[in-house]
């Protein structure tokens, strides 16, 4: 028991940590104040799902916001924007968008996911029921 309050304090003083240099580093630099060099204009072609989901092609393309056929700036915004939405639906423990490849002025993007790990059992030890 009290190498799991020890594990529990650990990850409580890490990510108040985590949440501390978060928020100075955001104070230091506003969303605002990034301006994305060489940002080129493209049309958003296929966008392919890769990784270890469970969730279906569609539904994560869908909730990212990205559209095929929509006017994008790469880099820019709109992929930001994609990102900040799949993290803050606290499903996945790594998301990564790649440019795959451009033809013309068509990119293909690529979103790389890994899935939380899901609680599959739980064992109680301890008193038993008397």
């Amino acid at each position: 028991m009290n190498n799991l309050a020890n594990k529990l304090l650990l990850k409580t003083f890490l990510s108040n940590l985590f949440i501390a240099v978060l928020f100075i580093v955001s104070n230091t630099t506003s969303a605002q104040d990034i301006k994305f060099k060489n940002a080129q204009k493209y049309v958003l072609g296929e966008i392919s799902v890769t990784g270890n989901t469970n969730f279906s092609e569609q539904t994560v393309i869908s909730y990212s916001g990205l559209r095929k056929g929509e006017e994008i700036m790469i880099p820019g915004e709109e992929i930001s924007t994609a990102l900040k939405k799949l993290w803050n639906s606290k499903l996945f423990s790594s998301i990564d968008i790649y440019l795959l490849k451009t033809e013309g002025n068509v990119a293909f993007l690529e979103i790389n996911l890994i899935d939380l790990p899901e609680l599959n059992e739980v064992t109680i030890e301890g008193i038993k029921k008397s």
